[in-house]
């Protein structure tokens, strides 16, 4: 006997009942009854931040409130995409540290499940949305606001080579602030720096036994030369410009 999937709901008895009849009416029966285990009921998980930059950004994903008479829970964190899921985290803790790989389209979204299951296999499901940018100082205006007039003003200034001293010194430390921008040689010598060497952090994760760490490095690493590759070849070209 096959019971079709997702038919039956949790915290709930059922019972089944076989009959088998022979040639000349006689029949004999069996039944079965039984209770359908429920998942971790009246929780709650979060993702912060929602939005931050590839290879830099550490996200905080956790969850609160989730009973079970059937403990103990575990915890998963997955990033999905499409059909395709790809394993974040697992383990007992209902909170983990995370890197993300570069967001999917033009709003470098991710999506993510957290899967908070009981000790015999129920789960229950929690939908969450991040974005991880590419780290570009103009896409760091764009979304934390920077003040337009100063970008505006420095962009005319540089055209009419204009740009003082003074200026420079006032409004110094705002430009150092944001994140560099990754491009060509420079992005190529991070990612070497960061996987190769025993001093490299991917040698320190592996040499730790945070396979999990590992795996998410890797995954952050593969995105951002993808996206590289894609641009070298001119098959994509996403840019975040400031109109002046």
């Amino acid at each position: 006997m096959v019971i079709k999937s997702n038919s039956l709901q949790g915290n709930k008895q059922y019972k089944l009942v076989v009959m088998g009849f022979l040639p000349d009416g006689i029949y004999g029966r069996a039944s079965y009854t039984f209770q359908v285990n429920a998942p971790p009921t009246d929780g709650e998980c979060y993702a912060k931040p929602r939005v931050g930059y590839v290879l830099t950004t550490h996200y905080k994903v956790w969850c609160t409130g989730w009973h079970d008479p059937d403990a103990p829970l575990k915890y998963e964190v997955i990033h999905v995409q499409g059909t395709l899921e790809t394993l974040l985290y697992y383990g007992g803790d209902a909170g983990a540290i995370v890197s993300l790989p570069l967001g999917d389209g033009q709003n470098y979204t991710i999506n993510i499940t957290v899967r908070v299951s009981d000790r015999l296999g129920s789960a229950a499901l929690v939908r969450l949305q991040v974005q991880v940018l590419s780290r570009s100082s103009t896409q760091y205006c764009v979304e934390q606001g920077c003040p337009q007039f100063l970008v505006r003003a420095s962009a005319l200034l540089f055209k009419y080579k204009l740009l003082t001293p003074t200026f420079i010194l006032l409004f110094l430390p705002l430009f150092q602030s944001l994140p560099p921008i990754l491009k060509g040689a420079e992005l190529m010598n991070q990612l070497f720096s960061m996987t190769t060497g025993d001093n490299s952090p991917l040698k320190a994760l592996q040499k730790s036994g945070k396979n999990q760490d590992v795996a998410r490095m890797a995954g952050s690493i593969s995105s951002v030369l993808n996206q590289h590759a894609k641009l070298i070849n001119g098959k994509k070209v996403r840019l975040v410009q400031i109109s002046q």
